[in-house]
């Protein structure tokens, strides 16, 4: 993965972290779709970012913080 990309999941983390969901929408593709374990209650399709929005504000609802961490960069640092 390159550098660039890197940088750009690194930013789509921080959005999410920070709560921005509207935020990441700039990372997200507009035909996203987002298929949740069909074995969850009221499963179905989230389409597009709107879709995205609705399901991940459903799922981060619960929680009164929720973050992702990113334990190993798949790019070595540079010196």
């Amino acid at each position: 993965m390159s550098r660039e990309n890197v940088e750009i999941v690194r930013r789509a983390y921080e959005a999410f972290n920070q709560g921005d969901l509207e935020g990441i929408l700039g990372f997200v593709d507009p035909e996203i779709e987002v298929r949740p374990d069909p074995d969850l209650p009221d499963w179905r399709v989230f389409e597009g970012r709107e879709g995205f929005l609705s399901f991940a504000g459903a799922w981060l609802e619960p929680w009164d913080a929720y973050s992702i961490e990113i334990e190993r960069s798949p790019v070595p640092p540079t010196a």
